[in-house]
């Protein structure tokens, strides 16, 4: 069937039961862009919570790469929606944020996401904050990686959490002392061992 011009599949949001038609917005955001509800997407994308558009995905294939990957489960808040894909993560630059794939106001992070019981890698858009190298960043005592400046993760050593300029292990290093250190566990999506400068 032929979509109406103007509209394109995605969501149901009457009832979370399946697909519906939606309009698409006349300036509607690319994968990774800014949005503030459905119709701001573009064809193929489904504006989720966190303000920005995620590409609906079959496998990883499909997502950007490196580090895009297909695993992002749509939910009605407990069940995955009857007939409705996974989407994308992130194919943002944890170590430079400035190259795309997260709005304007936001940060690439570093995350452990639950697949199956598997603890995955992946990166992805979040909150940024203002704190740079050494500012600490906990709330009620727990490390908040979203006190943390664009470029910049949260980083727990001992009893301290401070926020770290994020860097490739073995790569181009940014840091303006020392190398590159890696985690504990080594954070590594498509193929990029991420770590913090020290």
């Amino acid at each position: 069937m032929r979509l109406p011009d103007g509209q394109t599949c995605d969501i149901d949001g009457d009832d979370l039961m399946g697909t519906a038609c939606r309009v698409v917005a006349a300036n509607a955001s690319a994968e990774g862009g800014a949005c503030g509800n459905v119709t701001n997407c573009q064809p193929g994308n489904v504006c989720l919570a966190g303000g920005f558009c995620r590409k609906y995905c079959d496998d990883s294939a499909d997502c950007g790469q490196p580090r895009g990957q297909c695993l992002i489960q749509i939910t009605d808040g407990t069940n995955p929606i009857p007939g409705i894909p996974k989407t994308c993560t992130s194919n943002c630059d944890p170590t430079n944020v400035a190259l795309g794939g997260c709005p304007a106001a936001q940060k690439c992070g570093l995350f452990v996401l639950d697949v199956g019981g598997v603890d995955t890698n992946i990166v992805d858009c979040d909150t940024a904050g203002t704190g740079t190298q050494g500012v600490a960043c906990t709330t009620n005592g727990v490390a908040d990686d979203s006190k943390c400046a664009k470029d910049f993760t949260c980083v727990t050593q001992g009893a301290n959490n401070t926020c770290r300029r994020s860097c490739p292990v073995g790569g181009v290093n940014p840091c303006t002392a020392g190398v590159c250190t890696a985690f504990s566990i080594p954070f590594v999506v498509g193929g990029i061992n991420y770590g913090f400068c020290p």
